[in-house]
């Protein structure tokens, strides 16, 4: 998204310039360190399946916020390792996001959170990595 002209519209009327970094398209060898950079992972789908993406993020430690779907639950407890919200809502989005931000411990968790779940995706990750 660097560089596109709608998305720093948004970002100078939202005045949120100074805390969003917009990347050119990367190659996947370079993601894991943009991962690790990141506080968040936010995986905005509604329609079923697991996003690569949110695993790889959370692998890296970002805290996960996604759309409450019944394949995400597999991965993300709500208020526990993660945030679920109405991903058709923006307004709700926007809410689960600045919560993860804004408080140091959203719902109860860390957001460099250690759990079953985190294991999981590692090994995911790692595998992914090695081929």
């Amino acid at each position: 998204m660097a560089g596109e002209s709608q998305a720093l519209q948004w970002m100078n009327g939202l005045n949120i310039r100074a805390s969003v970094e917009l990347l050119p398209a990367l190659p996947h060898d370079q993601m894991a360190e943009v991962f690790r950079r990141a506080q968040v992972v936010v995986s905005a789908g509604i329609h079923d399946g697991t996003p690569n993406s949110l695993l790889e993020g959370m692998a890296c430690g970002c805290f996960p916020i996604a759309g409450d779907l019944d394949s995400i639950r597999e991965w993300i407890t709500s208020g526990k390792n993660g945030l679920l919200t109405d991903a058709t809502d923006p307004r709700k989005l926007a809410d689960a996001i600045l919560e993860s931000l804004e408080n140091k411990k959203p719902a109860g968790s860390s957001r460099r959170f250690e759990s079953a779940n985190h294991q999981r995706t590692r090994g995911i990750w790692e595998h992914d990595e090695a081929r």
